[in-house]
């Protein structure tokens, strides 16, 4: 059920009606409480997905609640929810030790956290832990090491804290990586980056907005080995040319989806060439491309279904 804007009197009504919940999202329920959370989760003991993402007002309780009523959970979403600790992520993952997702971003979470997580859901394959201020490299490593079979990573806006040390690590453990979003990662230099994308060539999406280390040689390199790539976002990666977007038409073939916004430098030869050689290109995002002519727009919408430019 997605019961989105549902507050704590609808949760309880649909505790009382609906007892064989399995998945259940919340997002988004601003007025949602911990009493809320527990009357539902007590009456669904088989949930196994929950998010409650942007629930600002839940706290700890909350998770305890669903560690001691879900043990088939394998999927939470508590983005944005500031008021949640390591102390109740880790009771979940000692209790729900088949949890395969994990979405933490915007929230209070440190190493340590991360390391017992590590230790008790080995088949982790998806962790979102954007804007998570604490956690370092450290934190991050043990879920490299431990979590063999992740494809999805997230550590976007973690600009200070994480550096080469979880690139190099991403390199050595993240084979079998599918999907990584490094947006404002500031730290990263090309050489480490140029490794992990020569390491994880099954890469199908990734994320470098505001990367402005990001350049022309860069993304040719990566042309090499990431040819499966399906969704890019390089918006704005200042330093990027029309030099990239000809490698990028040429190598890489599966691209279905481009954001290319406030990327300063690119031009109609660029663009041209990206629309005549990609056959499964559906979006393209060209906000604020000043370099940019009606005749190519024009060229471009006779070609993609979804552009947004200007």
């Amino acid at each position: 059920i997605n019961a989105e804007y549902m507050g704590d009197h609808g949760l309880t009504l649909l505790a009382q009606k609906c007892s064989k919940l399995v998945t259940l999202n919340l997002g988004q329920c601003g007025n949602v409480t911990d009493d809320g959370v527990s009357a539902i989760v007590q009456s669904s003991r088989g949930l196994t997905s929950l998010t409650v993402a942007f629930c600002g007002k839940l706290t700890d309780t909350s998770i305890e609640t669903v560690s001691q009523n879900c043990p088939k959970l394998t999927f939470l979403d508590v983005t944005f929810c500031h008021q949640l600790s390591d102390a109740s992520l880790t009771s979940l993952s000692e209790k729900c030790t088949g949890l395969t997702g994990l979405h933490i971003g915007e929230c209070y979470i440190t190493d340590e956290c991360l390391q017992v997580v590590a230790q008790n859901c080995p088949n982790l394959n998806s962790l979102d832990i954007s804007a998570c201020s604490e956690i370092t490299d450290e934190g991050v490593a043990s879920i490299l090491t431990q979590c063999s079979q992740l494809s999805h990573l997230s550590i976007a806006r973690n600009d200070d804290n994480i550096t080469d040390e979880t690139l190099n690590k991403i390199s050595t453990n993240g084979a079998n990586i599918t999907s990584l979003n490094f947006t404002n990662c500031s730290q990263f230099t090309t050489t480490a980056f140029m490794s992990v994308t020569q390491q994880c060539t099954k890469l199908t999406s990734l994320v470098l907005a505001d990367c402005n280390w990001l350049n022309d040689d860069t993304i040719s390199y990566m042309t090499d080995y990431c040819t499966g790539l399906k969704s890019l976002d390089l918006s704005r990666c200042t330093q990027i040319s029309d030099t990239s977007l000809i490698m990028l038409a040429e190598r890489c073939p599966k691209l279905s989806t481009v954001n290319l916004t406030g990327c300063m430098e690119i031009s109609d030869t660029g663009i041209i060439s990206l629309v005549h050689h990609l056959q499964n290109l559906i979006t393209l995002d060209l906000v604020n491309c000043p370099n940019l002519t009606d005749a190519a727009l024009e060229t471009v919408d006779q070609y993609i279904r979804n552009v947004r430019a200007r």
